[in-house]
């Protein structure tokens, strides 16, 4: 990954395999971007150098073994060398509880990476590692392990007559390591300090780039800053300058950071913590240099999902929300924040104990939805009465506050008096003179006045449960919702349900009633699991696809009609014309077309409503084929001169814009984009969803994938 100076973003420059079916356990890459080695749990070695300036191709130069270890971490520095060769340190970090140094030679035409030997100290795994250039000759290594320390080592190159001459300069225990090849050189290793301050395993160590400074991060709620001592004052020592994290109780962290790091040349800090969290210090008064008082404050930080993003939707209204459910047990929504002119995690409204696999929005404005899972049941959710401005709010009701009782799974309204459901308010205190920030749960108003932290999203920003729907014998698959039919009469009247099965009778459609939420009707046609449905736009058809590789169509023509029954739908298509199960489906901004994707490469098209009414035999009018299974598709609600617009995602990650041409009698498709692979997902792509048109005439796209993002996209509409 790179940053995009243009875009200010980051952006994707190389992905390659390094070896296929062998998990990859740690990477290092040189300041540089020149020179990156990776480690495996086969105890493999491979250092890659860059071949082009773009950064988009990597040569493989050397490798080496390491017979019997389970590599943890890894790191380098680049040494200065007496020759012309590139001379790089490795150090390897494994559950033997050594830790293993290596070098990686370059001169001429010979490339080697090399076995130095190994130093012991820590009595656990070795989970991290970082170097940091402290002199001419002279580095610094810190390691972090599961015993709880941090040990720094003091690295000197030198000769081994230089060592002999200097011996004990660095301790009471050094060790010298002699360079391979016709050299004279080696690096002589000792102890420098062993830092104790955390309760529970070391996740992570890291140096800042400018400042004499290092960050450790621990499983027991906390980040440490570490001052190192300057060489003229003889008598200082390693210590503690702030600590970040969980003082007491539970919150957002509760379960450990897993990284930490410095974003910038500024004292800030960034961490990782569970459910996919990011977590962000800023430092306010630094005053020059480490001694001087300062004091940092929380800032909310774009996050994501801990595993597989399963579903995505807008908002039907105005598209300004983006509703997503995951198999890390969560549903969540985004919001595009102007003031800081980025979108982010405003609302977790379900946390739940299963994976959640479906949700649809049932309200028009985007303040209720549904949602699915292995539960067999689906749970309707809606937006508490103090949170309807767009996320500026907590979810705090009239009543109290929305939380989950320790032993349920029910988002439940409790007593207002407990606690601010804001939180995560940005505390500060001294405690034996040592600066402490935390996420905490003031009562006081936070700074922050729109994206919430973590620490919000985590307790105060749940939504009320409202209903609870039993009828379905499986885990559900799909809901779909009419609240997105722009042309019907009374929108987010009607949830259509399905879930996983594996014969007809379990193969069923319920249409739900909204408004009391009674099942009025089953539909039935497939004979597997239905993986996806969709509304036309009239809501007077309902489309879905099945893994039994047919597509049906139920219709209620009549529905907008006065003292008509909404519910009445009735099969009136069943077709079988794609050879592999069929995955997703839609329909055309005008309902003249609608779209199936499968698993044999297709997109196929057919004549949408104009064909169901008058019992014309309906027929695939055209055919694309792609390089990776279809899995997601979706219709941009703008129609072009000629034709609509669909984008599609695939097994392989990749998205596609196609135009169908509407006037032509076999609706011809054509290839409009294809988005660049770097800027794609590395997993399948689960959901695509068209947003609105901005009033720069740019599209907006979203996406979701088993890579875990969601990723979001502006087309240019020429």
């Amino acid at each position: 990954l790179d940053v995009d100076e243009t875009r200010s973003q980051w952006v994707r420059r190389a992905r390659w395999i390094v070896t296929k079916g062998v998990r990859v356990q740690g990477i290092w890459v040189s300041e540089d971007g020149i020179l990156a080695v990776s480690v495996m749990c086969s105890g493999e070695v491979v250092a890659w150098r860059r071949s082009d300036e773009e950064a988009t191709g990597w040569a493989r130069m050397a490798v080496a073994f390491l017979e019997g270890v389970l590599p943890e971490a890894v790191a380098g520095v680049r040494l200065p060398s007496q020759t012309n060769a590139m001379l790089v340190m490795i150090a390897i970090g494994s559950t033997d509880r050594k830790l293993r140094l290596l070098v990686y030679r370059e001169s001429g035409s010979e490339t080697i990476v090399s076995p130095l030997g190994s130093v012991t100290g820590h009595q656990d795994w070795i989970r991290s590692a970082a170097f940091r250039t402290i002199g001419q000759n002279e580095v610094f290594l810190a390691t972090g392990s599961n015993d709880n320390n941090v040990r720094v080592w003091r690295m000197l190159l030198t000769t081994e007559e230089q060592f002999n001459e200097r011996e004990g300069a660095l301790g009471s225990k050094q060790v010298f390591f002699k360079f391979p090849g016709d050299t004279q050189e080696g690096v002589t290793v000792g102890a420098e300090t062993v830092l104790h301050s955390h309760t529970d395993k070391i996740t992570s160590v890291a140096w800042h780039p400018t400042l004499p400074c290092l960050s450790s991060s621990s499983l027991d709620s906390s980040i440490i800053l570490w001052k190192v001592p300057e060489r003229e004052k003889a008598d200082e020592t390693w210590r503690q300058i702030a600590r970040f994290g969980l003082v007491g109780g539970s919150g957002a962290h509760a379960f450990g950071f897993f990284d930490a790091g410095f974003p910038s040349s500024r004292l800030d800090v960034v961490a990782h913590s569970w459910g996919g969290a990011l977590h962000y210090w800023e430092q306010s008064d630094l005053g020059g240099d480490l001694n001087s008082e300062f004091c940092f404050r929380a800032l909310p930080f774009t996050g994501g999902n801990l595993g597989p993003v399963t579903s995505i939707a807008w908002s039907p209204k105005d598209a300004h929300s983006i509703l997503t459910t995951s198999d890390d047990k969560s549903t969540r929504i985004y919001q595009y924040i102007h003031q800081q002119s980025s979108w982010f995690e405003i609302f977790r409204p379900q946390v739940h104990g299963h994976p959640i696999n479906t949700a649809t929005f049932i309200d028009v404005e985007g303040l209720a939805f549904a949602s699915g899972g292995e539960e067999k049941m689906i749970r309707v959710f809606r937006c508490p009465s103090m949170s309807l401005s767009r996320g500026t709010e907590s979810t705090k009701t009239k009543d109290g506050i929305v939380e989950v009782p320790a032993l349920g799974l029910t988002n439940k309204i409790i007593g207002d008096d407990m606690h601010d459901s804001q939180g995560g308010l940005d505390e500060s205190s001294e405690l034996d003179g040592l600066h402490i920030a935390s996420f905490g749960t003031s009562n006081a108003q936070s700074h922050v006045e729109v994206a919430p932290l973590e620490e919000s999203l985590l307790r105060g920003r749940l939504w009320p449960e409202t209903a609870k729907l039993y009828g379905h014998g499986n885990e559900i698959s799909c809901l779909a919702c009419d609240a997105g039919c722009p042309t019907v009469k009374a929108p987010g009247t009607i949830l259509a349900s399905a879930c996983r099965s594996q014969s007809h009778d379990f193969s069923e459609i319920i249409l739900w009633d909204t408004s009391d939420w009674t099942e009025k009707r089953r539909l039935y046609a497939h004979d597997l699991t239905i993986l996806q449905m969709a509304f036309s736009q009239s809501g007077e058809a309902l489309l879905s696809v099945s893994r039994d590789r047919t597509f049906s169509i139920h219709t209620n023509p009549n529905r907008n009609e006065p003292g008509h029954d909404p519910f009445d739908f009735n099969l009136i298509r069943r077709s079988s014309q794609q050879g592999r199960q069929i995955n997703c489906c839609g329909w055309s901004w005008d309902d003249q077309i609608f779209a199936t994707g499968s698993r044999d490469k297709t997109l196929r098209f057919y004549v949408g409503l104009g064909s169901t009414r008058t019992g014309e035999p309906l027929s695939s009018r055209s055919t694309m084929k792609f390089s990776s299974g279809v899995t997601a598709l979706s219709f941009h609600e703008k129609p072009l001169s000629s034709g609509c617009v669909i984008v599609t995602g695939l097994e392989d990650g990749g998205i596609h814009v196609v135009n169908v041409d509407q006037s032509t009698v076999d609706h011809i498709p054509s290839l409009v984009l294809s988005i660049d692979p770097m800027l794609c997902h590395a997993g399948r792509v689960r959901g695509i969803a068209c947003g609105g048109v901005s009033n720069d005439s740019m599209l907006t796209l979203a996406s979701c994938s088993d890579d875990g993002s969601v990723r979001l996209y502006k087309l240019a509409y020429v």
